[in-house]
């Protein structure tokens, strides 16, 4: 009997194996601590700066849809005022973002919610030279200050324009032809490639 019971007694002494204690995913130091919370603060700094530009450029973009529509407008030969952004106006929210973001301060009201004519005031006679220069004008009083653009024609014009893009493709190049208040009527319609091309970097480059 006691031979039969010895089998039993040495199953109940046998001890479980501690297992280790789990591992913590948190860093284990404070240096790699740090590390993390700077890694996260930056990423949500750079989304807050990402958000912040998708909207102060939103202008940007909305001229050079139009710009494509004047293009393709071009392209085949059809009436000289391409169709307006949908609307007939630029996104409110962009160009209130681009001025504070710039200048610290809001546009008077109806700065540049009323949407200009494309034609340059000419009607069936407006060439497309007129559209464009409407439409750099227009790009311009979605950067800059209303004040600082609206007394600008001719020569001081074209400096402005290339003042705040690098170059001098306005004063001495291509871009003379939008020398002319948007309001007065041209009547060249001579090849715009190169000034499209033109017009194109300036709304995609330019700066204060």
């Amino acid at each position: 009997m006691a031979e039969a019971a010895q089998p039993a007694d040495l199953l109940a002494r046998l001890i479980d194996i501690p297992l280790p204690p789990s591992v913590s995913l948190l860093p284990q130091t404070w240096p790699s601590r740090i590390a993390i919370v700077l890694a996260i603060v930056a990423l949500i700094a750079g989304v807050w700066w990402f958000v912040r530009w998708w909207h102060a450029n939103r202008y940007r973009r909305a001229a050079l849809a139009e710009l494509d529509a004047i293009e393709r407008a071009i392209a085949h030969g059809g009436p000289h005022t391409p169709p307006p952004p949908a609307g007939g106006r630029w996104p409110s929210e962009a160009r209130r973002v681009g001025v504070n973001a710039r200048h610290g301060e809001r546009p008077p009201p109806g700065a540049f919610g009323a949407h200009f004519p494309l034609s340059g005031g000419g009607g069936a006679s407006g060439s497309f030279v007129d559209t464009l220069a409407l439409l750099v004008r227009r790009t311009a009083l979605a950067a800059f200050p209303r004040e600082e653009i609206a007394a600008l024609t001719g020569p001081t014009w074209l400096a402005f324009l290339d003042r705040h893009y690098g170059g001098r493709e306005f004063s001495r190049g291509v871009g003379r032809a939008l020398s002319l208040s948007p309001y007065e009527p041209q009547q060249s319609n001579a090849d715009t490639r190169p000034l499209i091309d033109l017009v194109r970097r300036w709304i995609r480059t330019h700066h204060d």
